[in-house]
């Protein structure tokens, strides 16, 4: 992460996780692919922000921009307990983003320095928020590629 700051400059670059989505899967099937894994793994979507659609309300082409959020209750509420820092960083996001190319993207916080960058969680905790990072990655890498 920190190699990545050095070499960008952009602080927040380095601090998400990205994954490419294959041209030939629709927006609607990535989503229907996530919300089916989140729900295989007893996470739901908690909301859905369209910051931005492929057209403006004047009908001019822009990029699409969407965000995906998701949370498994039991889970949120076991680290907000131990830390109402947490809940600052809940739900968990997906944004989905046209490049200026045009390529589509999946970005989410890469959640490494939640779990590694500090005091160790409890045994329990770790277990919880490693089962929240490995489902959103997940998503992710299954999604781009339209598997559900």
């Amino acid at each position: 992460m920190f190699d990545a700051v050095l070499t960008t400059g952009k602080s927040a670059d380095a601090m998400v996780r990205r994954v490419k989505i294959n041209p030939d899967v629709s927006t609607e099937d990535v989503v229907e692919s996530m919300k089916s894994i989140a729900g295989d793994e007893n996470m739901l979507q908690v909301g859905d922000s369209r910051m931005a659609e492929e057209r403006d309300y004047e009908g001019k082409r822009q990029r699409y921009i969407r965000i995906l959020h998701y949370c498994s209750p039991n889970i949120a509420k076991t680290f907000i307990d131990y830390s109402v820092a947490y809940g600052a960083f809940m739900p968990c996001r997906i944004l989905i983003v046209e490049d200026d190319k045009g390529d589509r993207w999946l970005v989410t916080m890469a959640m490494e320095l939640m779990l590694f960058g500090g005091q160790t969680l409890p045994p329990e905790m770790m277990k919880k928020a490693e089962h929240v990072r490995d489902t959103m990655y997940k998503m992710m890498d299954l999604a781009a590629v339209g598997d559900f």
